[in-house]
């Protein structure tokens, strides 16, 4: 009998991946998943797999996001009632949101993403999976020369890490 039990809570392409490697080092996993496989969120996002996207707390974070929280459609949407936790939340968040705590989470990140891209490449490798892999970067389209530039800042701190 494993000597460890343990649940993971979501099957996306991460939950997937968690459940398959706690496998792999013996643990005996039950992966649970609202959904079909892959329905939320990666399959929302085309299959990408983004080990180094920077995290949300960077500087400048809420000013910019004030339209994000009543768009549906944003990472950000929040929809709107009155909860005095989320107020606590959003005010504690604000404070995070400084290029001192953008560098820590970018180097407490980093390592993260580094390690994630080497067990995608054990992945596809040892199950010979045929799912159109390829560590080829990232792109980002941008509408805007704001938005542009925003982008190239992003890079940067990313190449950084």
């Amino acid at each position: 009998m494993p000597e460890h039990r343990v649940v993971v809570v979501g099957g996306g392409v991460i939950g997937v991946c968690c459940a398959y490697f706690l496998s792999k080092e013996g643990a005996d996993v039950t992966l649970v998943e609202r959904g079909q496989i892959g329905d939320g969120a990666s399959g929302g996002n085309a299959g990408t797999i983004a080990a180094g996207h920077p995290p949300l707390n960077k500087p400048g974070r809420i000013r910019r996001s004030i339209m994000e929280l009543l768009d549906p459609t944003s990472p950000l949407y929040i929809p709107l009632r009155w909860d005095p936790g989320l107020v606590r939340w959003l005010w504690t968040f604000r404070r995070f949101c400084t290029d001192r705590y953008l560098d820590a989470s970018m180097s407490a990140l980093a390592p993260l993403g580094h390690a994630t891209l080497k067990l995608f490449d054990s992945l596809v490798e040892e199950e010979a999976l045929n799912c159109a892999y390829e560590r080829a970067g990232y792109y980002e389209i941008c509408h805007t020369e704001k938005g542009l530039d925003e982008a190239k800042k992003d890079a940067a701190m990313m190449l950084a890490h």
